[in-house]
């Protein structure tokens, strides 16, 4: 291999890894005030059915769930670069018109700040559109953190990790 290709080779590979930076910042528990943290992480098969999820108070005197529900992705299998629908269903909620936020990201890449607001379409029923990024190196592991706030600003969050395809 002569120098010339042994540099532009050299040169696609820091290319891939500032595309696909590692960072672990996105794995840090916020320390905000007025956020709690549900201590669940659940894995999804977000090919085959929705993602259940529970944001419980620890806040309280006695632990609580706050809100419970299911958050589907369409369409099925969910692929990198497609337009997906977010729509997520409260089956049990505490809090009085909350805001919804979902932040994407990929646990140990950061790809950037993906986040996709969701707006109530009934009394229990939220949507929003977002893509996934294609990473470069291939990797298929991503997380979205369901963040709810309430009227007092108070935030609960809980995160949805899940594999899609590249």
């Amino acid at each position: 291999m002569n120098l010339f290709k042994l540099k532009i080779l050299l040169l696609n590979i820091l290319l891939l890894l500032v595309i696909c930076k590692k960072e672990n910042h996105h794995e840090h528990r916020h320390n905000e005030e007025n956020h709690i943290i549900s201590q669940t992480l659940n894995f999804c098969d977000a090919h085959t059915s929705g993602c259940e999820f529970e944001i419980w108070d620890s806040d309280s005197n006695k632990e609580k769930i706050i809100v419970k529900g299911v958050l589907n992705l369409n369409p099925k299998p969910v692929k990198a670069m497609e337009n997906i629908e977010f729509q997520l269903m409260l089956t049990q909620n505490q809090l009085m018109e909350p805001e919804i936020l979902l932040d994407l990201s990929m646990p140990g890449m950061y790809m950037g700040d993906n986040k996709v607001k969701l707006k109530k379409i009934s009394k229990n029923m939220y949507r929003g559109y977002g893509v996934f990024p294609e990473c470069m190196s291939n990797h298929r592991r991503w997380n979205i953190k369901i963040i709810f706030q309430d009227k007092n600003q108070k935030k609960f969050s809980t995160d949805i990790k899940f594999d899609i395809i590249q």
